[in-house]
């Protein structure tokens, strides 16, 4: 793995993670994120995070609380990791991890999104609104952008508010979104 300093303009490899070796064939990952400061990485077994401070790796098994819902599509918004959860083990269809605490939790007010093929889709981080990206099942593989707006109430819950669900491109093929990333000027 390689890091690159903004601030030296120098790139440099980082300390083998030699005990957190990928599960995955060929030393892939599933994905990954930047929350707290640290790089977090999904493989198929078990979750890395490298603390670039220090130059420390740590581990996280299958039945650590970050591992129990973290897949892919995934994004991170204000240090908080947004995921999907198909099966809707917590009642919603969106969950979020925060790191502090250690616990997920539903993003609540969710509920009536378009039936997408949610391990397919893809989410990002739009000025501190989450929008996902991802296409339907039937009778055309429509793709779809929904964007939510994030709120923190009192008690510390997360709830979200969709503001838009648009159609954005009609196909009879089966798209596939690769990379959904926000630029900000």
């Amino acid at each position: 793995i390689e890091v690159f300093d903004v601030e030296k303009r120098t790139w440099s490899s980082v300390p083998d993670p030699s005990d957190c070796n990928s599960s995955m064939p060929g030393g892939g990952f599933v994905t990954s994120v930047v929350m707290q400061d640290r790089i977090y990485i999904l493989d198929a077994m078990r979750g890395l995070v490298y603390e670039p401070r220090q130059g420390t790796w740590q581990s996280w098994e299958l039945g650590s609380k970050l591992m129990y819902f973290w897949r892919k599509p995934c994004c991170v918004i204000e240090d908080l990791l947004y995921c999907f959860d198909p099966r809707c083990v917590l009642r919603h269809p969106i969950l979020v991890y925060d790191p502090d605490e250690m616990v997920w939790s539903p993003l609540k007010g969710v509920n009536r999104l378009p039936y997408l093929k949610y391990f397919e889709c893809k989410m990002a981080n739009l000025g501190g609104k989450l929008m996902v990206f991802g296409t339907t099942h039937r009778p055309y593989n429509d793709t779809w952008c929904i964007e939510i707006v994030l709120e923190r109430r009192e008690r510390g819950e997360i709830w979200g508010k969709v503001v838009s669900v648009t159609p954005v491109l009609r196909s009879e093929n089966s798209p596939y979104i690769d990379l959904c990333s926000s630029v900000t000027f």
